[in-house]
């Protein structure tokens, strides 16, 4: 072989080379380069529906960020997977802000959800207001938001928390269904589970609307909050573009939606979803009474301030 073609052959080789490499490079570069998703966990309750119709509706993939919805039944295993760095924050509550920062992970509350939580009692039991719940067993998922909303509504109503015989049952469908089984006294449920334990003949006691409490929130890890903060104001722009839809339209429209959440159907036609708000913060006012009943009750030792609680970041 003569030497210049075979330098020929070893210059086309080497290109070769450098074009496989530069291939290789150029996709671990773009593959770096790839925004991770923001995963957001969701419960079976009306808070969360509306960030499943912000998918739907395609307004998160208008807003330029990958987003992905991760559903839970209990807030134990929602909040197990926000310490695990499985999901980057989640329909939640102040309580378990509170709670994870007692324990040393850094979280932070950054806008109220809507919502309403109920306390129904069985038609079997003869209650049909806060006074009369004394002595009778409530279900209720302990050291959650549910458990203060139950204590809320009865010492908002002018009557004992204290006199409440409480059942730890943390699954919100398997609560429901032991109330509508006639198996509990009382329970206290978010909606729409609400609703559908009403149509099953349980009688509303009172509920988180009647007694103005508003402790609903979006709780998200500090990391992801600093990490993924440009992205974080673009998933809270495409909530506020879908609550405009909502509040402005039909709620005929979102029975998909509602349906997708695994919601029993029977309650469509009796609920109305809520009025949603564009993203804001919680006011000082529904920190301060959740963080004095935590105290009261031994489950946090430390005083808190509103920002070592609530996060502004995302409204920069």
């Amino acid at each position: 072989m003569r030497k210049g073609k075979g330098n020929r052959i070893k210059g086309m080789i080497l290109a070769l080379c450098f074009l496989a490499l530069a291939m290789v490079v150029g996709g671990a570069s773009a593959s770096a380069k790839k925004a991770e998703p923001i995963r957001i966990g969701l419960m079976p309750d009306v808070n969360s529906i509306i960030y499943l119709i912000a998918e739907q509706e395609g307004f998160f993939a208008e807003a330029g960020v990958d987003v992905e919805l991760v559903r839970f039944q209990s807030a134990n295993t929602r909040d197990a997977a926000l310490q695990a760095g499985q999901i980057d924050g989640a329909v939640s509550d102040v309580l378990a802000a509170l709670f994870a920062l007692e324990g040393g992970f850094d979280v932070g509350v950054t806008s109220i959800t809507e919502g309403r939580y109920a306390l129904l009692a069985s038609p079997h039991s003869g209650v049909t207001e806060p006074a009369q719940m004394a002595g009778k067993q409530v279900a209720v998922s302990k050291n959650t938001i549910i458990e203060y909303a139950a204590d809320q509504i009865m010492a908002q109503s002018g009557a004992d928390p204290n006199s409440l015989v409480k059942a730890a049952i943390p699954q919100v469908p398997v609560r429901m269904q032991m109330l509508s089984a006639g198996k509990l006294d009382a329970a206290c449920l978010p909606d729409p589970l609400a609703t559908a334990a009403q149509l099953d003949g349980a009688v509303v006691v009172s509920d988180s609307l009647q007694v103005h409490i508003t402790p609903s929130v979006m709780v998200f890890r500090s990391d992801s909050l600093k990490s993924k903060g440009e992205q974080l104001k673009k998933v809270f722009a495409a909530h506020d573009k879908a609550a405009a839809l909502v509040n402005g339209s039909d709620d005929a429209r979102w029975k998909s939606a509602y349906e997708e959440m695994g919601f029993p159907e029977s309650t469509w036609d009796y609920i109305k979803l809520p009025e949603y708000r564009p993203a804001q913060l919680p006011s000082e006012t529904d920190i301060q009474l959740v963080q004095d009943w935590m105290q009261s009750k031994g489950l946090i030792k430390e005083e808190y301030s509103y920002s070592d609680i609530v996060d502004t970041s995302w409204l920069d």
